[in-house]
């Protein structure tokens, strides 16, 4: 079954015997290298001590309608949603009418794939917060630390992939299909919902999705869910390594898109006031979410903390390169490389991703 399995992903699997292995042990380890919970793990390795096959006749007289299917197809058919580019959200499209309802962050693990779910209140109704959400990629950008979008679209391209150099069809209409920068929109609901495919290079499948629902009637509720289906344990590598940056920049585009939409609704109010004047610094229609990532990616260390830092880079590089010419783990090669590869950044920077974090260093 094992085998059967990594066929149907086009996975490289060995099959290793060991002296001793629980149950309980198992599933651990399944639960650590696969999506699969150790609670549900458990009772399947369990089931797998008996034989299970099938020498009485009569279930197929009884039931002639139901035709067996064999292991293979199973499998192609339990995969035929990623295969498809189909994907079911893991949470109910009603809108509890409570703020303890909308739940900030939530990870959580459902049919194989890995699903980050933010939700945030936004002052502006579902059109306008559907609209900001639509105009993101090509000339807009990505509104929250759009540097590090480029240079994910730069590493893509390097590694043979798309990049960013597509942009997107227009600036503000989307349809079934369209390319957005490295992405495809996948499903557009008209002032409801917009699901993205990734078509960058990722070890797995991975899609981002936006949903609006009206809470009353100036306020709604955004949520912004990420999916990811790794592809064996470098996917699983490749998420958890990245989670922290990922999760910074998550954080950082809801909230961005949110003010986005507030700020454009309370610019139609301020047009549709005569007696709404300009603002005290002369500035109308500020976009707060570019002032604060502007603060955040201001040079932050000094001539020791780049210098120690380019060292750094340069030695998890160059371990990176090592490990991954002497053939040693692909998943830690990667991991030692992209580290390196951010160090390095820093140091030409001379900004530090912790530091802008509020994570006192010592450099």
């Amino acid at each position: 079954m094992l085998r059967g399995y990594a066929r149907a992903r086009s996975l490289r699997r060995w099959l290793v015997p060991v002296p001793v292995l629980t149950p309980r042990l198992s599933s651990y380890w399944v639960h650590l290298v696969t999506p699969v919970p150790a609670a549900i793990a458990q009772p399947l390795v369990q089931g797998l001590r008996n034989d299970v096959v099938v020498r009485d006749p009569r279930a197929r007289q009884m039931f002639p309608h139901i035709q067996p299917m064999d292991y293979h197809t199973a499998v192609q058919r339990a995969l035929a949603n990623l295969d498809r580019g189909e994907v079911e959200t893991a949470w109910s499209d009603a809108v509890a009418s409570s703020q303890g309802d909308v739940t900030p962050v939530q990870l959580t693990l459902q049919e194989g794939m890995i699903l980050e779910r933010r939700q945030r209140l936004a002052a502006a109704p579902p059109p306008k917060v559907f609209r900001a959400f639509t105009h993101l990629g090509g000339q807009t950008g990505w509104l929250y630390l759009d540097w590090a979008w480029r240079i994910r679209g730069a590493l893509d391209r390097l590694l043979g992939g798309v990049g960013l150099r597509r942009g997107r069809r227009h600036p503000q209409e989307l349809h079934l299909g369209d390319a957005v920068d490295f992405w495809r929109v996948e499903a557009v609901e008209p002032d409801r919902a917009l699901r993205l495919r990734a078509e960058m290079k990722v070890p797995g499948r991975a899609w981002i999705e936006f949903r609006v629902e009206p809470r009353d009637a100036n306020r709604s509720v955004l949520s912004q869910t990420a999916f990811f289906a790794p592809r064996g344990l470098l996917g699983l590598l490749y998420w958890y390594a990245l989670y922290p940056i990922h999760a910074l920049i998550f954080s950082g585009l809801i909230r961005a898109v949110a003010e986005r939409a507030e700020s454009g609704c309370s610019a139609a109010l301020q047009r549709t006031s005569p007696s709404q004047g300009p603002s005290n610094d002369g500035r109308q229609g500020a976009r707060p979410a570019q002032v604060r990532s502007q603060r955040f990616l201001n040079p932050n260390i000094g001539r020791a903390g780049r210098i120690a830092r380019g060292v750094l880079g340069l030695v998890l590089l160059t371990a990176g390169l090592a490990l991954g010419l002497g053939c040693g783990s692909l998943g830690l090669t990667l991991v030692l490389i992209g580290s390196g590869v951010v160090a390095l950044l820093e140091a030409a920077r001379g900004w530090c991703l912790l530091r802008a974090c509020g994570i006192k260093t010592k450099f």
